[in-house]
């Protein structure tokens, strides 16, 4: 198993396929198992290398909360141990919340950066937990989506509401990475099972 031994963490990725280099970054609670057919769209045509987000999968669960900024370190850590200077990155929901960090963090490592499916994180830029959606009754569901969908204060970085930066945010140890609620409360502390996407 490829494990980087990282200052308390043992970080697991996998490498596959020929190409170009490719830095893939996983959504909350996706592993390498759970987004192998994903990954998989780009081994024809890239070098991908991907990791299992801290707490997930079979890297470590380290002492938490983590910061985005920590996640972001543990991207560029990936790359440092390839010997990649620089590479593409895809990041799909969260892992693109990562992508972002990383490419403001260090933007000379990034040569293209993919987002799909994410948002900027930070207050008022969190995906919405779609866990909480599970329990509630169709009408209910409808009318979060019609909330989601209609920007309810002006967009973050105008005059009246200042930028708030992803690494400034963190998440309890254990718990999936994701964000906090629209409500501000924190996900689970308990582990997610590998398989859960």
């Amino acid at each position: 198993m490829p494990t980087i031994e990282l200052p308390g963490l043992d970080l697991y990725y996998e490498r596959s396929g020929s190409g170009r280099r490719l830095l893939f970054l996983n959504g909350s609670g996706a592993t390498l198992e759970t987004s192998a057919l994903l990954i998989k769209v780009f081994t024809d045509r890239f070098d991908v290398a991907a990791h299992d987000q801290r707490g997930m999968g079979r890297t470590s669960i380290p002492p938490g909360p983590y910061t985005m900024a920590q996640y972001a370190a543990d991207a560029a850590a990936l790359l440092d141990h390839l010997g990649w200077d620089s590479c593409r990155v895809v990041g799909v929901s969260f892992g693109g919340m990562v992508a972002q960090e990383l490419a403001c963090t260090h933007p000379e490592r990034v040569e293209r950066l993919g987002l799909a499916c994410t948002s900027p994180g930070g207050a008022g830029g969190s995906s919405y937990p779609l866990h909480e959606l599970a329990d509630l009754d169709p009408e209910a569901r409808a009318a979060v989506g019609a909330s989601c969908s209609t920007p309810a204060s002006p967009p973050r970085g105008s005059p009246t509401t200042p930028a708030t930066p992803a690494s400034s945010r963190s998440w309890p140890a254990g718990a999936a990475p994701a964000p906090p609620s629209r409500s501000g409360a924190r996900p689970s502390s308990s582990r997610r099972a590998a398989t859960t996407t």
